[in-house]
């Protein structure tokens, strides 16, 4: 940015690299000619330091100080923030016969005050300028000072300067002959209108932009150009000359107003084009942060103290200038294409910059690209920076199209993994379907011939728990998707929760010829209090592996206390086993292994069943459950250990209940078949029923008579069971509800208590399931 020549000449070069003027003595006087055009003064000039501010012309020229003055050789007499006043003399000696008229140039708009005194005859000639005197005051009207010098013929003369400002103080003077002064404006007028009509070209190029495709980082950069504009303008002084000629304070304050505003934009611009947030969230906040401080900059500029204002912005300046380039590198290496216009728009505006400074120090030759660096640099940033902001959007508009196209073949991806999923769901559960249907024609045929019917009975209920554990994986693997996995706590006797699970897997294994062992004994407890299904959903899963990939051997399933180990609510551990001698996981899958679906072969042909959530759904449960899982395998043994924390019961005498009465059970449902077969279900415990189609039908029964329990449905026609349930507690708020329904997620059992419901039972019904929550709630536990 062209700030860098106000910042790095102003401050950084001003600041560090003053140089004390020890030498004491004079300059000779500078000889003018007829081959004299124009003469940088630098090596003519002897200056004199006044820390005070109060000395006057009179007292500068006696005899007094003539010794005071110190030569200096350098191209820019340069004295950074200084609140002292500069006196600078000059001797000039004219070798023409003829009266000779000169231009001295102060090459440094930002200047607060320049008072030059020209002694003539028995006069001394008095002129003041600078950006806090009105534009029109000016000996001649031109955007940098300059006042007109008379020579008379082989005249000898001192002229003084008096400079003080409360920015920094550069002292960059130049001699000019009329003509080659003439000559120079004209070039320069021409330079910088071509530069302004660029930057103009930009700011509503880009503006138009904005107003079509309401993209902020056009705006930004809409800005950042304006400012950075405006600081070209203060710093050459043609905004004093052309904008606000009449108004010194405007002169005074805009070059710190349009740094700040600057460093605002460019801020705000770069975060929004390199789209930090994504590519470097770090470098986000280093931005904003910057942009945060230039907007109370932009207002203290305003407000505060001018000194302090302009040190603040040249250190944030300082502090600013590396960022995009680190950031832009940083964006570029991880992927962010167009960060390579940005890259190259930023090393030009510095290589220019830098050419620039060089040449006002001195250290490079005086020639157009270093005198005109800094605006040749910062055209090539800004047209740059044009062509990068289209660039992105080619780049934005190839990342949708790759998005699209992605999104298409995920879709179709997604569409053979359904198609393939249905089919191995399809496949799954007609396998236990065929099972209950093949048992049910076995029991009939045996019942009609007066055999043995519990063979066929036993196999229905093996097929039926298979079918109901292929169903409830999949409502597991919904809540674990959705992140909706709530951990309950129930009291739960282990060996009883454990007994159905243990019985299906003995007879898998018999058919598959292999053993099968169930040792708890190392438990040392049996009532636990815990998420009772999530643990037999997560052995049911490690068992069912196990014995699918086994061909020979045995599955084992071992249980023990784990001393000494216990979580933040002091909950005893427990470790689950899980072994089998099967053929083994490879170790570069092992990490594959608790993915969704990751089954190694999905076809009709494969050898082993299953949905291929199976692990995903035990890893999900674990983790919930506050424990953890691991993964020992070789050719020959492979074992899954599961960690679990449960509080425990140990109770002295077994538990029994006393069924001693007959209930009257109110049956809310509104499917006939379910109906008829609970209402049976409930009549065989030997109890009385009343049947309702729906929530307002059992609303009324249960206004007209009285009952001890109500089973409840929750999705009926007319009024559900949540409403129902809430009709009923205005009436009774004692009498026991349990949900009997086919809304088998934790958050619908969740609901179910919600609304007042006392217990949960999900369909399809397993054995003694229905009887054991009724006995629960209707008949106390006595010791």
């Amino acid at each position: 940015m062209r700030y860098l020549v106000g910042i790095s000449s102003i401050f950084l070069l001003a600041l560090f690299f003053q140089i004390a003027h020890a030498q004491v003595g004079t300059h000779a006087a500078l000889t003018l000619d007829k081959e004299s055009h124009h003469i940088p003064l630098g090596p003519y000039l002897e200056i004199f330091e006044d820390p005070t501010g109060q000395l006057d012309f009179a007292a500068i020229s006696s005899s007094e100080y003539a010794s005071s003055f110190q030569p200096t050789d350098e191209p820019i007499p340069n004295y950074g923030f200084s609140s002292s006043v500069f006196w600078v003399k000059l001797t000039l000696k004219s070798t023409l016969a003829e009266k000779s008229d000169w231009f001295l140039e102060v090459d440094y708009p930002p200047l607060d005050s320049i008072g030059l005194f020209d002694p003539r005859d028995t006069e001394v000639v008095t002129r003041f300028s600078g950006d806090k005197f009105p534009f029109k005051q000016r000996d001649i009207q031109y955007h940098n000072v300059t006042f007109s010098i008379e020579l008379k013929p082989f005249e000898e003369k001192q002229i003084f300067l008096k400079v003080n400002s409360s920015g920094s103080i550069q002292i960059p003077l130049t001699l000019w002959h009329p003509k080659s002064f003439t000559e120079k404006v004209n070039s320069e007028n021409y330079l910088y209108g071509i530069y302004c009509g660029i930057m103009l070209v930009v700011i509503f190029y880009n503006l138009f932009l904005f107003l079509s495709v309401r993209d902020y980082s056009y705006l930004h950069y809409v800005l950042y150009v304006l400012s950075f504009t405006c600081i070209q303008l203060v710093i050459f002084g043609f905004a004093y000359e052309h904008l606000w000629p009449e108004n010194p304070w405007l002169a005074n304050h805009s070059l710190v107003i349009s740094l700040s505003a600057t460093m605002l934009f460019i801020s705000l611009f770069s975060s929004s084009f390199l789209h930090m947030r994504t590519y470097s969230p770090r470098s986000h906040h280093m931005f904003m942060t910057v942009a945060v401080i230039s907007a109370f900059l932009v207002v203290f500029s305003i407000f505060g103290s001018y000194r302090i204002t302009i040190l603040l912005t040249a250190g944030l300046a300082l502090i600013l200038t590396p960022m995009p380039l680190i950031t832009g590198y940083i964006c570029l290496k991880r992927g962010y294409d167009p960060a390579r216009f940005y890259l190259f728009a930023w090393l030009f505006l510095l290589f220019g910059c830098l050419a620039f400074i060089l040449k006002s120090f001195g250290l490079a030759p005086n020639n157009m690209v270093t005198t005109y660096g800094a605006q040749i640099g910062s055209a090539i940033e800004v047209i740059l920076l044009s062509l990068a902001l289209g660039d992105r959007i080619n780049y934005e508009r190839k990342e949708k199209y790759y998005a699209k196209s992605q999104a298409v073949r995920n879709l179709e991806k997604s569409d053979q993994l359904k198609d393939e999923f249905m089919a191995t769901i399809s496949h799954e559960l007609r396998t236990p379907l065929n099972g209950v249907s093949c048992s049910l024609a076995l029991i009939e045929a045996a019942s009609k011939n007066g055999l043995d019917i519990s063979e066929g009975v036993a196999e229905a209920e093996r097929s039926t728990y298979a079918m109901q554990s292929l169903i409830d994986d999949l409502l597991c693997f919904t809540e674990a998707k959705n992140e909706e996995v709530v951990v309950s706590q129930e009291h739960f006797k282990l060996s009883e929760a454990l007994q159905p699970m243990l019985n299906y897997y003995q007879a898998k294994s018999v058919e598959k010829s292999i053993a099968f062992e169930a040792d708890l004994s190392g438990l040392g407890f049996d009532s636990f209090v815990g998420d009772k299904k999530k643990l037999i959903k997560i052995l049911t899963h490690l068992i069912d592996n196990a014995v699918k990939f086994t061909q020979q051997g045995k599955v084992s399933l071992k249980a023990k206390a784990v001393k000494h180990a216990t979580n933040e609510f002091k909950q005893q551990a427990f470790m689950f086993s899980v072994c089998d001698t099967g053929k083994g996981i490879p170790e570069e899958k092992r990490n594959a292994v608790y993915e969704a679906f990751s089954q190694v072969d999905s076809s009709f042909t494969r050898d082993y069943g299953g949905l291929g959530i199976g692990l995903a759904i035990c890893l999900t449960f674990v983790r919930a459950m506050g424990g953890s899982i691991s993964l020992t395998s070789k050719p020959g043994k492979t074992c899954f250990d599961v960690v679990l924390f449960f509080d425990v019961e140990q109770l002295d005498e077994p538990e029994t209940r006393e069924v001693n009465k007959q209930l009257t059970v109110l049956i809310v449902e509104d499917n006939p078949v379910n109906q008829a077969l609970v209402s049976k279900l409930v009549r065989n415990m030997g109890h009385q029923v009343v049947k309702a189609e729906n929530g307002q039908v059992g609303l009324e029964k249960f206004q007209e008579q009285s009952f001890d329990l109500i089973l409840m449905d929750c999705q009926m026609p007319v009024m559900d069971g949540f409403q129902a349930t809430k009709e009923v507690r205005k009436l009774n708020a004692d009498i026991p509800i349990i949900a009997v329904t086919a809304n088998a997620l934790e958050k619908d059992r969740q609901h179910c208590f919600d609304v007042g419901m006392n217990d949960f039972v999900s369909k399809p019904i397993q054995k003694g399931e229905l009887e054991n929550a009724i006995n629960r709630l209707a008949f106390p536990i006595t010791h």
